[in-house]
C-alpha cells in the first residue's frame, strides 16, 4: 500500500494515478490513501478496512466503487474531491 500511495500523490514521479485499481475483497489494515489521486477506476467493493482507513483529501475523478466495503476502525473521508453521491 505504501508504494501505491507514493505513486498516486500529486507530485509523484512516475505517477500511477491513471491506472485502474481493484481491491475487491481485500483486507486492508491502516490503509493510507491521504491525498491520493485516482483518475482511473478504483474498486474497493467488499474490501475490509481494519484499524484506520485514511482517504482525507483523496481525489477521485474516475470511477470509485465502495459497495459492500466494511470499516471496523476509523474511516476518514474528510475533504475527498470528485466524489459524487449516487442518486439511487
Amino acid at each position: 500500500m505504501t508504494v501505491i500511495r507514493a505513486h498516486t500523490q500529486p507530485d509523484a514521479a512516475p505517477s500511477w494515478s491513471h491506472l485502474n485499481y481493484d481491491f475487491t475483497g481485500a483486507h486492508l489494515e491502516n490503509a493510507n490513501f491521504r491525498k491520493a489521486q485516482f483518475t482511473g477506476t478504483a474498486i474497493f467493493d467488499g474490501a475490509q478496512f481494519t484499524s484506520r482507513a485514511n482517504f482525507r483529501k483523496a481525489k477521485f475523478t474516475g470511477t470509485a466503487i465502495f459497495g459492500g466495503a466494511q470499516f471496523t476502525g476509523t474511516a476518514d473521508f474528510d475533504g475527498p474531491v470528485g466524489v459524487e453521491d449516487d442518486p439511487l
